[in-house]
Formats: structure tokens, sequence, C-alpha cells
């Protein structure tokens, strides 16, 4: 009697791991399936880009902030346009453009993307001049 309870024993364990294997790998398949379909059937672009300021503006460069944008998924990163060329990809809502020169007129917009390359609507632009003769008197009238 002893032998068929372990007998018993040995085979309801066996069952049980080979029901558990199939459901993880059965819940595996359709979650990696859901997924896939998310995102492959995902035409929604994300929200565009809010309230982007320039938040420093010195010899350094231009510092550019925005409120994130949201979408149905999942926004990846941000495109930055500088006078209607891409100049970089970020994944953060902030930006310095440091290569910029002096007396020269700037606008800035920035689209936001998700995994599926869907692209926002750009943002209004924002526009500024770099002008390192104002920003030294600005800051040595501080200092007086």
């Amino acid at each position: 009697m002893r032998k068929f309870k372990k007998w018993i024993a040995i085979f309801l364990i066996v069952v049980l791991m080979v029901q558990y294997t199939s459901f993880v790998n059965l819940f595996s398949s359709i979650s990696g399936q859901v997924f896939a379909e998310d995102t492959q059937n995902d035409i929604e672009s994300p929200t565009t880009p809010q309230d982007v300021i320039i938040t420093d503006l010195n010899e350094s460069g231009i510092t550019l902030n925005w409120s994130p944008s949201v979408d149905n998924i999942q926004t990846v990163g941000y495109s930055v346009y500088r006078n209607n060329i891409e100049i970089a990809n970020v994944y953060e809502t902030t930006f310095i453009d440091t290569s910029v020169n002096e007396a020269v007129y700037y606008s800035y917009q920035v689209a936001a993307y998700d995994s599926s390359n869907n692209y926002s609507e750009l943002c209004e632009p924002i526009t500024t001049i770099l002008d390192f003769c104002r920003i030294r008197w600005k800051w040595s009238n501080f200092n007086l």
C-alpha cells in the first residue's frame, strides 16, 4: 500500500508540473501576441509636446524644456527641430543646444514619437536670438 501511495504522489506531481508548464507556455505566447499586436496596430500618435519654453540662454547654449506627451501605449522620445531641421532625438523633456552662434535667429519645435514611429504634430515654434553682449550686460548689471 505504501508503494502505491508513493506512485500516486509522484504521478500527481508530474501531472501538476505538466499542467503548470502548459499554462505558463500558453500564457507567455498569448501575452506576447497581445503586446505584438498592440504595437503593430498602433496608429495613434502621441500628443503634441506642450509648454515648450527656453529655460536658459547663455554662452554655453540654449536649454529647452517641455511637458511630457501622452500616448495610448508609450511615448518613446522626442525629436527636436531647429530652423525646421531635425537636430536631435532625446528621451527626456529637456534639450540643450550647444552648437549655437551669436547673433543668429533660432526657431525650435519639438515632436513626440512612440515605439511604432507614430509622430505627433510639431509644437508651436519658440524663437530666440543669441546675443552674447546682451547676456554679459544683463549679468554684469546684477553683480554691481
